[in-house]
């Protein structure tokens, strides 16, 4: 699917992508695919190949030009050769990215699942156990989950 949806909110642009290509679609969706060829072929993974390809694709879509990801130590990406910073975010069947020519930034998205509700001692403390409210607790859970994550990668 093209991009889902690009948000325009305080200078970030945000990008949402549902992932339902093949990895030849996405190929052919790139400007220059070649010069991805050799960081592809690092992945086994036929999921995270179609993740690293379509954030590249979402990324050429909304900055209208082609940009190379690096990653810092950390971990952290960035754009090699521009202000943005960017943010990057994968979960089932998604991907998403928000870029800001200023400010730092930081994007987490989730895939609803009750898993959540099995971890939650892991990453919630007494406060925010105490409190959920029993009728939307995955949803609760996941939004505790989705702002910890989303403040770590900023």
């Amino acid at each position: 699917m093209p991009l889902s949806e690009i948000i325009h909110s305080d200078g970030a642009l945000i990008g949402l992508w549902e992932m339902n290509e093949t990895e030849q679609e996405l190929l052919a969706l790139l400007k220059d695919a070649t010069c991805y060829q050799s960081d592809l072929n690092q992945f086994v993974s036929q999921k995270r190949r179609i993740e690293f390809l379509t954030v590249r694709v979402m990324l050429e879509q909304i900055l209208n030009s082609r940009v190379q990801i690096k990653y810092e130590e950390s971990g952290k990406p960035y754009l090699a050769e521009s202000d943005f910073q960017i943010s990057i975010s994968h979960t089932k069947g998604f991907a998403a990215v928000i870029l800001h020519p200023l400010r730092q930034v930081a994007v987490d998205i989730e895939q609803r699942t009750e898993k959540v509700m099995r971890l939650q001692s892991k990453f919630m403390n007494e406060n925010e156990l105490s409190a959920l409210d029993s009728a939307d607790a995955v949803s609760y859970s996941l939004i505790c989950w989705s702002a910890k994550e989303t403040m770590f990668k900023w």
